[in-house]
């Protein structure tokens, strides 16, 4: 349902009662008719009045989109955790991501006005996943716990609108919080460490969408950032969309994000690649 704003439309039926009526008194002039009598304050016409106002789906200037979906992302990467222990590299799959989870939440809002944009984006992952490889020969398994969050918040502007087929100019701020429990297991000793990191830096990015038919469209979308820090961090999503009505959407699409964090004697590097399905309401 696409929201009303009373000050516009008042706005509009005074204008258009104005320019009715100065047409109006300029026919009359024409022809050699009296003018419209102006009623006074109290006394005006209220015959043509809708009183049910207007149309329920009366357009706006606002358009919303929310978007809660689930990202099924495998993770690659390597950790430096400063046990004496060298580098743990870990590869694991969406499926078996999928099988570690201990809880989830995503979810992202668009918003519209006129050709600006805003998008916000936010991510929380708590999964436990092996090390697939142990640089020191001391120790055999590994286990990593992970909790990562990520909220992104960005606005821009519409470069290209025609309709369907858009283009998207955006910048701002991501802000990445990491913590990372590595546990090592051998056969005579155990270690344990820890590595965590937040950052909060700004992005640049761009969205374009193209129609593939009445209803369908493909999105595509980049952004990197960490200009201002040691930190790099860019994700590129590519989605095919489905317009089931007017205002819910089905979403599929494939997502690949690379983190970088490198400070306070921590260094790890993270990839999330996966699929991406999701469903959005329109109003």
């Amino acid at each position: 349902m696409r929201l009303t704003r009373p000050g516009r439309i008042a706005w509009a039926l005074a204008l258009a009662g104005g320019t009715a009526l100065f047409a109006s008194g300029a026919h009359a002039a024409d022809i050699g008719e009296a003018p419209l009598d102006i009623a006074a304050p109290g006394e005006a016409d209220t015959a043509n009045v809708d009183p049910a106002g207007p149309p329920a789906d009366a357009p706006s200037s606002w358009e919303v989109e929310i978007t809660p979906y689930f990202w099924l992302a495998g993770m690659k990467g390597d950790l430096d955790i400063p046990v004496g222990s060298g580098n743990v590299d870990f590869d694991n799959s969406f499926s078996d991501v999928l099988g570690k989870l201990k809880f989830v939440f995503m979810g992202a809002v668009d918003v519209r006005h006129g050709r600006f944009v805003a998008m916000a984006d936010t991510i929380y992952l708590n999964l436990g996943v092996e090390a697939k490889g142990i640089h020191d020969p001391q120790f055999v398994t590994g286990r990593l716990d992970s909790k990562l969050f990520f909220s992104t918040l960005s606005g821009g502007y519409r470069i290209v609108d025609k309709g369907p087929f858009f283009v998207d100019l955006v910048a701002g701020l991501r802000y990445i919080t990491i913590d990372n429990d590595l546990r090592l297991q051998g056969p005579v000793k155990t270690r344990e460490g820890k590595a965590s990191g937040s950052d909060l830096a700004p992005l640049v990015g761009a969205r374009m969408r193209v129609p593939l038919g009445k209803d369908w469209g493909l999105v595509l979308y980049g952004d990197t950032g960490g200009f201002a820090s040691s930190d790099i961090k860019w994700q590129l999503i590519g989605t095919v969309q489905w317009d089931i009505s007017r205002h819910w959407r089905a979403i599929a699409g494939y997502r690949h994000m690379d983190i970088h964090h490198r400070r306070d004697d921590q260094d790890f590097n993270i990839a999330l690649t996966g699929p991406l399905l999701g469903f959005s309401y329109r109003f």
